[in-house]
């Protein structure tokens, strides 16, 4: 200590003590290890859908008409009428309509049953002990004082 922060009388003696400080430091150690793995796990689900599908069915019907020009193609409901013409020679030159595809849309449904395996993951953590000893921490006195 210096004169300047304490100010004391004359006949005051002033004893010194010593005192002790701890330092502390940090340091990083090995306390063990940790391993982690997945394990996937299967299951069975059963899948349940109503499914749909659509074919045509194709039906070529002779008509066997004469026309005086080219008719065009058509819908009839879910049915597509495509005409086929060809000409004939007569006394005089006509389309004779020949025959028409029909194309029609037949749409079913039916229930789908079908069992699937469905998979899901899970952590598996596992920790090892370190063969490190434990690290014990030093308290070193220090001085404060020019005595």
């Amino acid at each position: 200590m210096t004169d300047d922060l304490l100010t004391l009388p004359s006949d005051t003696e002033i004893l010194w003590l010593h005192a002790e400080k701890l330092d502390v430091d940090k340091r990083v150690r090995e306390t063990g290890r940790v391993t982690v793995s997945t394990v996937t796990h299967t299951r069975d689900q059963l899948v349940e859908e109503l499914l749909s599908n659509e074919r045509v069915e194709i039906e070529h019907l002779v008509v066997d008409r004469m026309v005086d020009e080219m008719p065009a193609v058509r819908e009839e409901g879910d049915t597509i009428i495509i005409p086929i013409v060809e000409e004939v020679v007569i006394v005089e030159r006509r389309l004779m309509l020949r025959k028409e595809v029909r194309i029609t849309r037949v749409r079913s449904t039916h229930h789908y049953h079908e069992v699937v395996q469905l998979r899901s993951e899970e952590a598996v953590v596992s920790r090892t002990a370190a063969d490190v000893l434990i690290d014990h921490v030093q308290v070193k006195p220090k001085e404060d004082h020019d005595a």
